[in-house]
């Protein structure tokens, strides 16, 4: 009995867990915390001038519109709207915080932006996106001119 007693207190205690994932209002953002819906990409450095698509994606990693799109420091980029699309246009060097609000809900990613006249450091994750349900890590990509060294591939473990 003694042994069921205890079954029954963990699983009650992970459905509490799991239940307040599921409705704290800070759990519910930034990547760990990420339930119904992402920005993807979920990592991003760009250079100065290279702008990048921003999405709102749902765990189905359809495209959900409608959000409203915000940085914490306009000095260092700005957004923009193309075709319907947020968009990210890097003006400096630094790190900066998009918060992107959908449905009352708030996420948010940090952007590392780098000089346009450097190369970024080797090994650097320009994009990384969410889990494609296997743990694949880094892969090397074949280098040029202008396109990147390294993709990055993570998976994203949630209770």
């Amino acid at each position: 009995m003694l042994r069921s007693h205890s079954s029954l207190s963990i699983a009650f205690a992970l459905s509490l867990i799991a239940f307040s994932c599921r409705h704290s209002p800070l759990l519910a953002q930034g990547v760990q915390g990420d339930a119904r819906w992402r920005i993807s990409p979920e990592k991003l450095n760009v250079q100065i001038a290279q702008d990048r698509f921003l999405q709102a994606l749902d765990d189905s990693a359809q495209e959900l519109q409608g959000a409203t799109w915000a940085i914490d420091d306009p000095n260092l980029a700005e957004i923009r709207e193309v075709a319907g699309r947020a968009v990210v246009h890097p003006k400096a060097t630094g790190t900066i915080r998009v918060s992107a609000t959908l449905g009352g809900e708030i996420r948010y990613r940090e952007i590392k932006i780098w000089p346009a006249d450097q190369p970024m450091p080797l090994g650097t994750t320009t994009w990384g996106t969410h889990g494609l349900g296997r743990d694949l890590g880094d892969i090397p990509a074949v280098p040029t001119g202008d396109g990147p060294n390294m993709y990055s591939l993570a998976r994203l473990s949630h209770f």
